[in-house]
């Protein structure tokens, strides 16, 4: 169980490294933003996933913490491959980019928390799960960057894929390799570790 939540964060990462190391050039060079413009689509996509992290810390409460990592994994897969078909589709502009971008931003709130709290409770030493889990976060960044070369100039089609290929290898790790885990009902939010909780 722990090797799967292991993959999903590094594969989760991946994808995020994607986006970041991907789209200064992509939305800059090939779409047309200017260095102000980029800076607020990127503050807002951020912003995304920090509320949607605030958001899952009450959700814990009261659902599932594997059903909401499976939710964001589906939703961000969903927008990935959308985002993927229009960066490679003809004639689609920067409109039809940004609202699939800032929903693949935005689910890593469900994911990253969930995925780290249950790779920690599946682990036999937390100490030593959570410095594994820490290492995949950036190993999956180290794999992803490089990938960026691969596609030339001129296309934002490399971000896409590796954002895409980041966000559907979560999906099946998480699919896979932690099928048989037991859904939970719900967490102390103290344990939802990208976000504190919010005073009632």
């Amino acid at each position: 169980m722990f090797a799967g939540y292991a993959l999903t964060v590094a594969f989760a990462y991946a994808s995020l490294f994607g986006y970041i190391s991907g789209s200064p050039f992509a939305l800059q060079e090939v779409y047309g933003l200017s260095a102000t413009h980029f800076s607020l689509v990127f503050a807002l996509n951020a912003a995304g996933m920090i509320v949607l992290g605030l958001l899952n810390a009450r959700l814990v409460r009261r659902y599932p913490v594997r059903s909401l990592l499976v939710i964001g994994l589906v939703a961000s897969t969903v927008a990935a491959a959308i985002l993927l078909v229009v960066v490679a589709g003809a004639g689609l502009g920067l409109l039809a980019v940004l609202p699939p971008l800032f929903l693949v931003v935005a689910s890593r709130g469900l994911v990253s928390a969930n995925a780290t709290v249950l790779g920690v409770k599946r682990a036999p030493a937390a100490g030593a799960a959570s410095a594994v889990l820490g290492a995949c976060m950036f190993g999956g960044g180290i794999l992803a960057s490089p990938l960026m070369a691969l596609g030339g100039e001129g296309t934002a089609v490399p971000m896409a894929a590796v954002v895409a290929g980041g966000a559907a290898a979560a999906l099946v790790a998480t699919s896979l390799l932690t099928h048989g885990d037991r859904a939970e009902p719900a967490v102390d939010a103290d344990a939802a570790v990208s976000a504190q909780p919010i005073e009632e």
